[in-house]
């Protein structure tokens, strides 16, 4: 959540030492108003006017995309129900660390394993999600990547359509997210830079199926499943009354 991020940030320049909070600046990529959401300007005059954040609106290509990941120290998405987190996987593939809510496809991001074990796809089939706080965050068996902080969320709301039919609405605390970039922020830059890059290659690994190249044989093979299994719907019969 855009908001949330923000609140984040502003409690963790609010840890720092007086003479050292005017050094820190939130990068937003994003629209500043959106005429369907949150009006960012507007609300950072009123909760926030004392932190520095900047807006990066113009569209930018791959090259210039990967600098803007490259000036940031990390980069962080506690969107609630986020399917994959591109953002995310964007900046691990430019070897800058993250922050993400423990929800949807940000997951996969993060290198969770139990036992040692790398969990996948396959994998959630079972577990269906780590979002459950109580259940995995301080679970001893559980471990994850040193390129990732995860936030858990401390709410989880049950919402659908017709469409979709169910999916969970995590929010994570943002204070929970304020002390994850103060931990980023007193590691020495260099095993910082040393946890991105770790994140890079795991991106990069067939282990994480995340590249372009993993992606698309996945999409092919469950598109082969799909029409393997494929049972048209029952036609119904129309009666007039």
């Amino acid at each position: 959540m855009v908001g949330d991020s923000l609140l984040a940030f502003q409690q963790f320049v609010n840890q720092l030492p007086p003479e050292k909070r005017s050094r820190v600046t939130y990068v937003m990529h994003t629209q500043p108003v959106d005429n369907n959401g949150t009006d960012l300007p507007k609300l950072i005059e009123h909760l926030m006017p004392e932190v520095n954040v900047v807006f990066s609106q113009q569209k930018l290509e791959a090259k210039q995309m990967n600098y803007l990941y490259n000036i940031a120290d990390v980069t962080m998405n506690l969107a609630s129900n986020e399917g994959f987190g591109l953002g995310t996987c964007e900046s691990l593939m430019a070897g800058t660390p993250i922050i993400v809510n423990v929800t949807g496809g940000m997951q996969d991001q993060c290198g969770f394993k139990i036992k040692d074990k790398l969990i996948d796809y396959k994998d959630y089939s079972e577990i269906k999600s780590l979002h459950n706080w109580k259940k995995w965050e301080h679970n001893e068996e559980l471990t994850w990547g040193e390129w990732v902080k995860p936030v858990w969320p401390k709410t989880r709301s049950l919402m659908g359509s017709v469409p979709t039919p169910y999916i969970f609405d995590d929010r994570c605390d943002w204070e929970d997210a304020a002390d994850k970039l103060k931990e980023w922020y007193e590691m020495d830059k260099d095993e910082r830079r040393k946890c991105g890059i770790k994140g890079h290659y795991f991106v990069k690994s067939t282990d994480s199926n995340m590249s372009a190249k993993n992606m698309c044989r996945l999409f092919y093979e469950h598109m082969e499943t799909a029409f393997e299994k494929f049972e048209p719907r029952k036609k119904f019969n129309i009666y007039k009354g």
